[in-house]
């Protein structure tokens, strides 16, 4: 029928009325922070009913509950009461997702940076592992190392990870090093080396001598004192030779000179410009020849295989 709202000056009668109520409806916001809300979370509710909140989902996210401050300070609500009035504002906690990683080495050593598990939202910067005799070929996330290596798990990868060690086995190469009389070459004879490799050696004449020649793969390089080969990825030769160093002085001269040998004991020969020769001596260190037999003109010397031109004055 319809609602009585007053009683007429011509009633007669006792009456009697009854109340008709009708439940209040409040209003829920719900902040979702990046979230997926649940159909079943309605816009309101209603006074005596209430109502139960369910979870919302977001990729990479665990809900944490709802709150009803920004903070998520407080305990988290499951529902709204059956008692509660008033508009209700709720707040969606989450907390980032850790999955594990796995890692099938194949031999090789980890590195300590790549850790068991990440979090969604930062993912991971992958680091090299390490195995003697081997180049890293990089992760894969399948044992038959297809599709393209992995450097970086992204900041949006959820799920766990399984990866894989590729490995290329290193060659070695041998670098042959030798000498001649005069010198030394460090490391001498025969050098193995891995792929990819550096290796240095270094020239040292003996005292009275010079470098000559530095020979590498048959090429002259010239009178170095020392040689890298760098990234080695072939065999490879190294091969010195010395040269007696003499110093001939005061030249031209008057009765005689010096002849600076370092430490050897070479033959001297004095000719004429004929070619006969003229005076022979055995020398060594700083020796002094004597000439003052010899007419003034010029000479040749020669020590040890080397010729100089000789002037003595009057």
């Amino acid at each position: 029928g319809t609602a009585v709202t007053a009683i007429s000056a011509s009633a007669t009668g006792d009456v009697t009325l009854y109340a008709k109520w009708t439940a209040n409806s409040y209003n829920i916001t719900y902040n979702l922070n990046g979230g997926t809300n649940d159909a079943a979370n309605a816009a309101t509710y209603t006074y005596g009913v209430g109502l139960t909140l369910s979870n919302l989902t977001r990729t990479g996210y665990t809900f944490g509950g709802w709150y009803d401050n920004a903070t998520f300070t407080g305990t988290a609500i499951t529902s709204i009461s059956t008692t509660a009035t008033d508009d209700v504002t709720l707040f969606a906690k989450w907390m980032a997702n850790s999955y594990t990683i796995s890692y099938n080495l194949n031999g090789g050593t980890n590195d300590a940076a790549n850790t068991a598990t990440y979090t969604y939202g930062i993912g991971l910067t992958l680091s090299n592992p390490t195995q003697t005799g081997y180049t890293f070929g990089g992760w894969y996330d399948n044992e038959t190392f297809t599709g393209t290596t992995l450097t970086i798990i992204s900041t949006i990868d959820t799920g766990d990870k399984t990866l894989f060690a590729k490995w290329t086995a290193i060659g070695t190469y041998t670098i042959i090093a030798s000498v001649g009389s005069g010198g030394s070459i460090s490391p001498a004879g025969s050098i193995s080396i891995s792929e990819g490799n550096t290796q240095t050696f270094t020239i040292t004449p003996n005292s009275g001598y010079h470098i000559t020649d530095v020979s590498v793969d048959g090429s002259s390089v010239g009178a170095v004192s020392s040689y890298t080969f760098s990234n080695i990825t072939a065999h490879h030769t190294i091969a010195v030779s010395f040269d007696l160093s003499v110093v001939i002085y005061p030249n031209p001269c008057s009765n005689g000179f010096m002849v600076n040998v370092g430490n050897n004991t070479p033959n001297l020969f004095i000719y004429n410009l004929m070619g006969k020769l003229l005076l022979s001596q055995t020398i060594s260190s700083n020796s002094y020849v004597n000439i003052s037999n010899l007419k003034a003109g010029m000479y040749v010397v020669k020590v040890n295989g080397k010729k100089f031109e000789l002037i003595k004055k009057e």
